[in-house]
Order: C-alpha cells, then sequence, then structure tokens
C-alpha cells in the first residue's frame, strides 16, 4: 500500500511541473461573442440599450422592422454575481456589490471601452460621478469623497455627516441629493468647493429607505411600504407635499408623460400623474422589475429584463397594457453542439437555431429550424440527424438533414414526460441492436432505445435515491456520479437494465467524467481522476492529478481533452502516458463544445468563440481555403445611408456577395458572378433587390465562393 500512495503522490507532482513549464494561455475574452441574453441593469441611449450583468456589459441597437433590440457586442469585465450602474458624463460605472467599481466608456457607441476598475476596499451603499470627484454612500460613515486620477486609482479627500445612515446618493450637477434613512433626504448646493453648502432637506418622520426623482418631485420609498412625496420649492418642514400609503413594498418608480409607473417582483400599478390617482393594476412576467421606460414608436414602453435572458416590453397605454418580448433572441440557452460546420444552439424561448462557422472571419446566423416550433431543450447528433427535445410540446424529435434548411425533415418523435429536464445522453453506438438515449430528469433516466431506421421507443425508467451529478456510457458500461459523492459502475443488460458492478466513494461531488479508450476521467473540485476500464468487473482508479481549473463539461476532440468551469477553459494533451495541460483561459462557462479551430463555450446567457488551432487531419486544407478569400469589414460600420464593403480574391473565382437581416433572409445581391484575382470594392445604398429602403439594425454580408464562405455583420442607423 505504501508503495502504491507514493507512485500517486509523485506523478501528479511530476504532472504539475510540467504543466507549469509548458502550459500556454487562451485568450481570456472571446473573439466573438455570437448571443448574449444577459440582461440586467438597463440604459437607453438613442437606439442602443447598454446593460451591465454578471461579467460584462452588453450594448444592443432597436430594429425597426422587428420591433425589438438586436444584440451586438459585449465586452468582459471581472464583475461577478449582480450589479447596479449609472451612466455619468459618457461613462458607464457599475457597482459590482464587492466593493469594487467599473469604468466603461460610452462616447463612442456602439463601440464599448473598458477604462478601469477600483478597488475602493470598503463597504459602501452608492456612489456618484462629479467631474473628477467620487463621491460614496458609506453608510454610518456618511459620504466619502475620493479624486479619481484615473479609472484605476481613487484617492481619499474627506469626509461629511459621519454619524448618520447614509445609503443614497445622487445629483444633478447644480444639487447633490444624500438619502439619510432616518432623517430624510439632504440637499447640497455644489456650487461651493468642497462638498458643497448644505442647502435644504425634506424631513421624513417615517425612515425611507430609497428616493425617486420625478420631474421636480421626490418620492421617497418608506421601509414599510408606501411613499411620501417631497418638493424642496417649498420652505423646510412643509415641503412633503402628499402621500401615497397604499402602495406596498414598491422597488422601483418610473413615469411617463401622464403616468406613475410603481413595480415590485410581480406587479406593476399605474397612477396619474396630475392627480396621484390609481389607474391600473397588472401581474408582471417573470421579470427583474429594475428597467427603464423608453418612447418607442410613438408609444411608451416598460423595458425589463427577463429572469432567463432577455427583455420583456410592457407597452404602456391609458387603460391596457401589452407584454411582448423586447430581444430578437430571448430566454435561456439550453444546449450547444457544433456538427459538419455548423453550431447548432438550442433555448428555452426560441427554435434550434444554425450559424455557419467561419475560421477568417465573423460566425454567423444561418436559418432557424421549424422557426414557429419555440422551446428546444437538450440535442445530441447521428450523422444526419439531429435529436431534439421541444420542452414545451413533450417531444423528443428526430431532425434529418438539420445542416440543409430545404431538405430538413421533422421524421419522427415521441412523446416524453413533462418532468423537469436536466440533460440527455446518446451512446451514438448500438447496444443489442439499438442506440441508447438517456433522458435525465431529478433522481431518474428515462431510457429510449432508437432503431436503424430512426424509431425510437420508450425502454424503461432508471431511479435513484440521490440526484445525479454526472454520467458517461461506453459498450455496455455506464458510469454515473450522484451528491452522496458516489461513483457507480453498471452493466446493462438486454432488457436495459442496470447491473451493480462497484462503487466508488470520493471525499468531495464529481461535476463532470468522460470516457477516453480504455480510459475513464473523473472530476472533482480541482482533481481529476483517471479510472482503468480496460477490464470493467474489475476498474480501478489508476492515477489522481491535480489541475489548475474545475470542470463543469468536457469533451475530447481527437487526442486531446477540452474542459470548462467556473474558472475558465482548460486544454490537455492526451497522447502521452498521462494528461499534459497546454492552454487555460477563456471565461467561465457551463457547456463547451469544440470543432478542429473553435471553441465555443456558454454560461446560458452568452455563446463565447475562441478561435483557436487545433492541428487535425485536413484542417491545413480548410485554412488554406479560406486564406484564399479575404473579406474586410465594411466601412464606415455604424453607417448611415452608404457604405463600403471590399475583398481580395488570389485568383479568378466566380463569387457571390449577399446581405441578409439578422433572421437569414435574402435582403441584396451584390455581386454574383466571376471576377478577377485582386481588391475589390462595392457600395451598398441600404436597399433591397427591389430598391426598398431598409430599417435602422443588424445585417450581414456574406462572400461565397466554391472553396470558402465568410461572413461579417454591419450596423445600420437612421
Amino acid at each position: 500500500d505504501g508503495t502504491v500512495k507514493m507512485k500517486k503522490f509523485n506523478l501528479t507532482f511530476i504532472l504539475t511541473l510540467v504543466a507549469s513549464f509548458g502550459q500556454a494561455t487562451i485568450n481570456q475574452n472571446p473573439n466573438q461573442t455570437l448571443v448574449s441574453t444577459a440582461i440586467e441593469s438597463l440604459h437607453a441611449i438613442d437606439s442602443f440599450l447598454v446593460s451591465a450583468s454578471a461579467g460584462g456589459v452588453s450594448i444592443f441597437v432597436y430594429d425597426d422592422s422587428l420591433k425589438q433590440y438586436n444584440f451586438l457586442d459585449r465586452i468582459y469585465i471581472p464583475v461577478p454575481d449582480s450589479v447596479t450602474s449609472k451612466i455619468e458624463d459618457s461613462i458607464l460605472v457599475i457597482n459590482s456589490q464587492d466593493e469594487k467599481l467599473h469604468f466603461v466608456s460610452l462616447k463612442n457607441l456602439p463601440e464599448l471601452e473598458y477604462l478601469g476598475t477600483i478597488d475602493l476596499q470598503r463597504n459602501f451603499a452608492d456612489f456618484t460621478l462629479i467631474n473628477q470627484y467620487l463621491y460614496v454612500a458609506g453608510y454610518y460613515d456618511g459620504i466619502l469623497r475620493y479624486s479619481l486620477t484615473n479609472y484605476s486609482q481613487a484617492n481619499f479627500v474627506d469626509s461629511s455627516m459621519t454619524g448618520i445612515l447614509v445609503t443614497q446618493l445622487d445629483h444633478d450637477n447644480q444639487y447633490l441629493y444624500a438619502l439619510d434613512e432616518y432623517n430624510g433626504l439632504l440637499r447640497y448646493d455644489l456650487s461651493v468647493n468642497g462638498f458643497g453648502l448644505f442647502d435644504s432637506y425634506l424631513y421624513v418622520p417615517l425612515r425611507a429607505f430609497k428616493y425617486t426623482q420625478i420631474d421636480s418631485l421626490f418620492y421617497l420609498h418608506l421601509i414599510n411600504g408606501g411613499f411620501l412625496v417631497g418638493d424642496f420649492s417649498l420652505p423646510n418642514g412643509s415641503n412633503i407635499v402628499d402621500s401615497l400609503l397604499e402602495l406596498n413594498q414598491i422597488e422601483y418608480l418610473y413615469d411617463t408623460d401622464s403616468l406613475l409607473i410603481f413595480t415590485d417582483s410581480r406587479q406593476l400599478t399605474t397612477i396619474q400623474k396630475s392627480d396621484h390617482s390609481i389607474k391600473l393594476d397588472y401581474l408582471l412576467p417573470y421579470v427583474h422589475p429594475d428597467g427603464i421606460v423608453a418612447d418607442i414608436d410613438t408609444t411608451y414602453d416598460l423595458i425589463l429584463p427577463s429572469l432567463d435572458g432577455g427583455l420583456s416590453f410592457v407597452t404602456l397605454v391609458d387603460t391596457l397594457l401589452v407584454e411582448k418580448d423586447g430581444l430578437s433572441y430571448n430566454g435561456t440557452i439550453s444546449d450547444m453542439i457544433i456538427d459538419k460546420s455548423k453550431l447548432y444552439i438550442s433555448n428555452n424561448k426560441e427554435a434550434l437555431n444554425a450559424y455557419m462557422i467561419n475560421f477568417s472571419g465573423f460566425t454567423s446566423f444561418e436559418y432557424s429550424l421549424y422557426e414557429d416550433l419555440l422551446g428546444t431543450g437538450q440535442m445530441q447528433h447521428n450523422g444526419d440527424s439531429l435529436f431534439v427535445i421541444y420542452s414545451k410540446i413533450e417531444k423528443l424529435a428526430v431532425l434529418v438533414h438539420a445542416d440543409n434548411p430545404n431538405l430538413a425533415l421533422f421524421e419522427n418523435s415521441i412523446s416524453i414526460s413533462s418532468f423537469p429536464m436536466k440533460d440527455m445522453y446518446y451512446t451514438g453506438e448500438q447496444l443489442y441492436d439499438n442506440a441508447l438515449i438517456f433522458i435525465e430528469h431529478p433522481f431518474r433516466f428515462d431510457l429510449y432505445s432508437v432503431s436503424d431506421s430512426g424509431y425510437i421507443s420508450f425502454e424503461r425508467q432508471w431511479k435513484f435515491i440521490a440526484d445525479m451529478t454526472s454520467f458517461s456510457f461506453k459498450d455496455s458500461i455506464a458510469v454515473l456520479t450522484n451528491r452522496k459523492n458516489e461513483v457507480a459502475v453498471y452493466k446493462i443488460n438486454q432488457d436495459y437494465d442496470k447491473i451493480p458492478l462497484k462503487t466508488y466513494t470520493l471525499a468531495t461531488t464529481a461535476t463532470e467524467s468522460i470516457f477516453y479508450g480504455d480510459q475513464f476521467f473523473l472530476f472533482e473540485g480541482n482533481k481529476m481522476h483517471i479510472f482503468d476500464f480496460s477490464d470493467p468487473q474489475n476498474s480501478f482508479i489508476d492515477t489522481v492529478i491535480s489541475i489548475p481549473i474545475d470542470v463543469l463539461d468536457a469533451v475530447i476532440v481527437e487526442d486531446f481533452l477540452f474542459t470548462v468551469g467556473n474558472q475558465g477553459i482548460a486544454k490537455y494533451d492526451l497522447s502521452g502516458l498521462f494528461p499534459e495541460l497546454l492552454e487555460t483561459g477563456g471565461q467561465s462557462g457551463n457547456q463547451i463544445a469544440v470543432d478542429s479551430n473553435l471553441i465555443v463555450i456558454h454560461d446560458n446567457k452568452s455563446v463565447m468563440l475562441y478561435y483557436h488551432e487545433l492541428i487535425l487531419p485536413g484542417s491545413n486544407d480548410a485554412k488554406q481555403n479560406e486564406d484564399f478569400v479575404n473579406l474586410f469589414q465594411n466601412f464606415p460600420n455604424p453607417f448611415n445611408l452608404e457604405t463600403v464593403i471590399s475583398f481580395s480574391l488570389a485568383q479568378k473565382s466566380e463569387i457571390k456577395l449577399t446581405i441578409f437581416n439578422i433572421l437569414g433572409q435574402n435582403i441584396k445581391t451584390l455581386i454574383h458572378s466571376t471576377q478577377e484575382a485582386g481588391n475589390h470594392t462595392i457600395r451598398w445604398d441600404g436597399t433591397t433587390n427591389s430598391g426598398n429602403v431598409v430599417s435602422s439594425g443588424i445585417y450581414l454580408y456574406k462572400l461565397e465562393t466554391a472553396t470558402s464562405v465568410s461572413t461579417k455583420k454591419m450596423v445600420l442607423l437612421k
């Protein structure tokens, strides 16, 4: 026993040293973010919508034709968990709730520029930025003032109002407003140096936790529910002019020309602005009540972040509220797979979408499969067929020729349980004349057999006393891990029953597992357990390796293992005696898919693409074909009336240059002819094939030859 333990210790130590010397770095930020429904703190600027959320900032542009916003881009900054944000003089300032403030420039929209992060190393409730000074609400420490030499360093200057409970700060260039929860709202004249001169106050006999300014009035949110309304134009002591005590636990307040809109997490109440009479109560969808009111197409829309991703619009009129999706791609990402140079993405609110993988440029949306059939879940593929779960209609469907929208066919389906689905696994290989599909539910698996003709039939159900955390399958062997820290090895018999072979107990819970030949890799925290499965009935743990980042999902391509987890991406070479760590980096994610030159991860809200060199059979030929054509970014971009598209050809070629909208519909064919080698330019005036002028929004331009396809995006703003 002592010899075996020493052997394992030495192997772990040596592998760690090899990895540390040979390790490269995957880009921390993705080359492209394909979609993002990560929306939390919202701001509207002209036709753009800017949202700060965990992990970064996203920008969207309003599409007149869709009457929705389209995702444009996302920048990644170290923002954990939920956030709040303010815009101060074209600077987005994000409070990440970890004593840090992050600064993003909005001066050149739609471009976003990360400026820096300041760690104040203290708790604070709120902030406001006035010229080069940062004012911080420090709870019982009052207001603290810092000077900013840059956006990465704040120097403490002085403080004021120590001993009172300051929890909110704002300014309007003339005055600084500070909420003291025990006394009310205080106002300072900023024309005087320093903190300014104390000017006036709204005394509140009841504790207020927040205030909202609407025109010249200040609505103070009372901690036990209701509002007091103050007016600074009246003398101190008599400037509380109204009360709205019937409104309970309101979180946010908005306004239009005639209405006040009060929201909490489930309800919206409108009040007439002129006399504060209640107009309408409305039950909200599952949204975060922190949004904005925007004047869109002559109507007012309350724009709210959906809890599962995306936006909800509530159109505000006097007697009727109309709800609709506000983002062209809403919801939570369910699954993604790569097959035949296509990236398929499923979503709990959307149709199954296919994206063209293009390693020399922008990977772009290509088509939707059964675009009216919404709510797609887990997926697997086998040759020409995709297995797709449609959760809303409770079906497991077989889609054939999914890589060609003109030939794609909903060939077969079977009803499945409505019990919450966690994942789906497909054996690929035949077992007892059929392949198997395992659909994972809490505490159970439903097993389905798939015949050569694609016919699906339910076989049986496996039940467990502990919920599963990973599943892997090879030949007739299934390995499951659960939340009791167990690793259970089963053999599947001809009746599809599970026959226990062996059980292991870990120190903590395993999060992922995967087979590689006779080896089985299991991930537990920052450990990789390598099992020998050459004899499944006598399998054993051969080696335990310390790894730098955790693993939530893993995939093997050729002799390379790719993983993703809360700390990012890792790549291992499996061709040697033991795995060798080659690269780490990237953002956190829940799922990973890999092709020869592309790593794709998602975190349920954003799909992130990393262009990556992996030498595989045929990859050099593919790259040479891509290098044959260069498609350049249009200029200007964004553009108003006209833009120029340029490309170069290595030799005389038959080409097709086409404009598409975000839905993949052909807008205009600019060139479809043989072109000489060399550089080429062509102008697009924003019109369709029929001569109609298109609306503002995102458009794609695609250059096709016999051997390559290149696609890029552009933004038309009017």
